[in-house]
């Protein structure tokens, strides 16, 4: 009841802990907005009001399409095709909502809501799917990077290229601000100052 999910959320933020909401309709994203929950993961259902409301509070929205892409593929996993006219009525909801977030200003975050194990969505595909949804290629990557620091409260140390934050840094060939696909081959890959990948010419052979 919305008595306990105050208090979960009242002892989270009591430990300094952020707290998300995971919720598909609208009444349960408008229980957890109200009982102060930092985002919302999912979110497929909810309507402007709940939009207005969620700004109003500086709820973050996670909208995890990725996984709904996934499962309307052609190579979908068989436990995802009886669920096919669910998935796709979620999915076009989740888009509309999108929209709505993005007219009204509330925040939006890429989240693949999945381990990352083969087969599964990532985070870039994740931005490639907000960008169909309605975001400008650039907000798109900006959910992933500045805005996801800031719901995540560690923008002091990541989510943008400038002096005092994190070395954290991916190089590419092409701009994916004018082509995401590009977000899939990178040339060079450092995380806290430390190179995890390094395809750039003058590096080969050594």
């Amino acid at each position: 009841n919305d008595e306990e999910l105050t208090a979960a959320v009242r002892e989270a933020t009591r430990l300094g802990l952020p707290a998300a909401a995971h919720a598909y309709s609208d009444d349960g994203v408008s229980a957890a907005v109200k009982a102060g929950v930092r985002s919302i993961e999912h979110g497929s259902l909810i309507t402007r009001p709940t939009l207005e409301l969620m700004r109003d509070h500086g709820v973050y929205f996670v909208p995890t399409l990725g996984p709904f892409a996934l499962d309307l593929s052609p190579n979908a996993p068989p436990e995802a095709r009886p669920l096919r006219p669910r998935t796709e009525t979620m999915f076009k909801s989740a888009r509309r909502a999108i929209e709505m977030a993005r007219r009204l200003g509330v925040p939006i975050v890429a989240g693949a809501d999945t381990s990352y194990e083969e087969g599964e969505t990532t985070a870039i595909d994740e931005i490639i799917a907000l960008a169909e949804a309605g975001l400008s290629n650039l907000e798109a990557i900006r959910s992933a990077t500045t805005v996801a620091a800031d719901c995540l409260r560690i923008s002091a140390a990541k989510g943008a290229i400038q002096p005092g934050l994190d070395a954290d840094l991916v190089a590419y060939a092409d701009n994916p601000v004018n082509d995401l696909r590009a977000l899939r081959d990178p040339l060079l890959i450092i995380n806290g100052g430390k190179v995890f990948l390094n395809k750039l010419p003058a590096s080969r052979g050594r």
